[in-house]
């Protein structure tokens, strides 16, 4: 999937890494390599630390990237990363990162939700993000896309994030 995620931010995100915008053109690939290690990165800790839903919601395209905590935390890790690998100042590296994240981000959350693109699934994703094989940790991800997005079927649960909470808290 690591794979997948840096073939998608080069496609998404070269003309503008390649543009004239602070970044040595020699650097450009690996700040795509930093921009797609960010993500994993920020959305693994994430997921692990126990926000798996606000992970999954915006996986899922229940909310905006701009704005978002998590998607901000990508941001600046991303923009921390280029400063200290490539010397260029704050607000160039901020600049890098606050365009390229929300722009790879958007067509993330789009092939993911594409059932007629195979390239990314949440269950693969999750799976990786939990360092689980693949396998979500044991989670089914479509009841935990069902909890995050309140489609319950069937079950009368006023408190569908007690259930999130009871189904994450059940991987350790």
């Amino acid at each position: 999937m690591l794979e997948n995620l840096l073939n998608l931010v080069k496609e998404t995100g070269s003309d503008y890494v390649n543009s004239d915008n602070g970044l040595d053109n020699k650097h450009s690939d690996e700040a795509m390599k930093m921009a797609s290690s960010s993500i994993m990165d920020v959305l693994g800790q994430q997921l692990n630390g126990g926000n798996a839903q606000n992970v999954m919601s915006l996986l899922s395209g229940n909310t905006n990237t701009q704005g978002n905590p998590v998607v901000n935390m990508i941001i600046q890790q991303l923009s921390g990363n280029i400063m200290q690998k490539f010397g260029i100042g704050s607000a160039q590296a901020s600049g890098i990162a606050t365009t390229l994240i929300p722009m790879v981000l958007n067509q993330f959350i789009k092939k993911t939700n594409d059932p007629n693109d195979s390239s990314f699934d949440l269950q693969s994703i999750a799976g990786t993000l939990l360092n689980q094989g693949g396998q979500g940790g044991g989670m089914n991800v479509s009841s935990l896309m069902n909890l995050i997005g309140g489609n319950n079927s069937g079950n009368n649960n006023s408190n569908p994030g007690g259930d999130l909470l009871n189904s994450i808290t059940k991987l350790f």
